[in-house]
């Protein structure tokens, strides 16, 4: 049976302070394994190992007011999470939060 399921995967998060208004978070994921029936070919594939680096930045203004900014596939790698369906490449987005 064919789950799209890893046979290995490695996920990493580093959290950074550097002081009380600057936080980071970095994370790596790493998995490959994965076996897939491709009707097309009729037959089973394995598909491409996953290498993803993600971070995302955020500065306290105030306790009610905060930038972020997050990066994501930061690596531009494409991989498939299923057969033909890849990953998007680099995604940035950046904005404000405020709580009330």
């Amino acid at each position: 049976m064919i789950s799209h399921r890893p046979t290995y995967r490695v996920d990493a998060l580093l959290a950074f302070t550097f002081n009380e208004k600057l936080h980071a978070d970095v994370n790596f994921i790493g998995q490959g394994g994965m076996k897939a029936m491709d009707y097309q070919l009729g037959q089973i594939v394995e598909l491409k190992e996953a290498l993803d680096l993600n971070v995302r930045v955020d500065y306290f203004v105030s306790k009610q007011f905060s930038l972020f900014i997050r990066m994501n596939n930061i690596l531009s790698t494409e991989y498939p999470v299923y057969i033909n369906y890849p990953v998007r490449g680099f995604q940035a987005m950046g904005g404000v939060s405020w709580v009330f």
